[in-house]
C-alpha cells in the first residue's frame, strides 16, 4: 500500500479544511476554462502545507505528494491554469470543518495482505453525511460521494488510516 498517501493523510487528522484548488487543461482557443475533473487536487488544511492528490500513468494507482501548484503555459497545445474548487464537488460542505477519518480504497481481492495493496482512491470523514471520495479513474480524477456509476462498489476495500 502506497505509505506515503496514508502518512499524509493521517497528519491531516483533526485538521481544518480550509480550501481546495485544482488544475486543469485548457486547449488553445478554448474560451471556458471550466473542466469537469481537475488533473490535480491540492487540499489545504490549516497549518500544513498543501496536500496534492494526483494520478499516476497506469490510470489507476492514486498518489499524493506536497508539490504546490503551477501553472504551465504549454505554447500551441494550451495550458494548465490552477483555480480554486472549494465550492465545487463533493467537498462543498467540508469546508472549514475538521478531517476527522480517512480512508484507503484499494481493489479489492488482488492482494493477499494489506501492504501489496494498490491505493486508487482515498475517502474523507468530515463528519457531515456525504463523504468525499477521490479516485483515479482512467486519465481523470473522480470527485464525488460514491463510487461513480460505471464502478462497482465490490471492485473496492475501504481501509481506515
Amino acid at each position: 500500500m502506497n505509505q506515503g498517501i496514508s502518512e499524509l493523510f493521517r497528519r491531516a487528522l483533526d485538521h481544518r479544511l480550509r480550501k481546495i484548488l485544482g488544475s486543469d487543461y485548457v486547449s488553445k482557443g478554448q474560451t471556458e476554462k471550466r473542466a469537469i475533473a481537475p488533473i490535480n487536487l491540492w487540499l489545504a488544511f490549516e497549518g500544513m502545507s498543501l496536500i496534492r492528490i494526483l494520478g499516476s500513468a497506469d490510470g489507476a494507482t492514486l498518489l499524493a505528494d506536497q508539490v504546490m501548484p503551477e501553472p504551465s503555459d504549454m505554447d500551441e497545445a494550451g495550458e494548465i491554469v490552477i483555480r480554486d474548487v472549494s465550492k465545487k464537488f463533493a467537498f462543498h460542505d467540508a469546508l472549514n470543518k475538521n478531517l476527522q477519518a480517512v480512508s484507503i480504497i484499494a481493489e479489492a481481492g488482488l492482494r493477499s495482505t494489506v501492504e501489496e495493496q494498490v491505493v486508487v482512491g482515498v475517502r474523507f470523514d468530515f463528519g457531515l453525511n456525504i463523504r468525499p471520495i477521490v479516485l483515479n479513474w482512467g486519465d481523470e480524477l473522480y470527485i464525488g460521494s460514491r463510487f461513480p456509476p460505471d464502478g462497482d462498489e465490490a471492485m473496492f476495500s475501504e481501509i481506515p488510516v
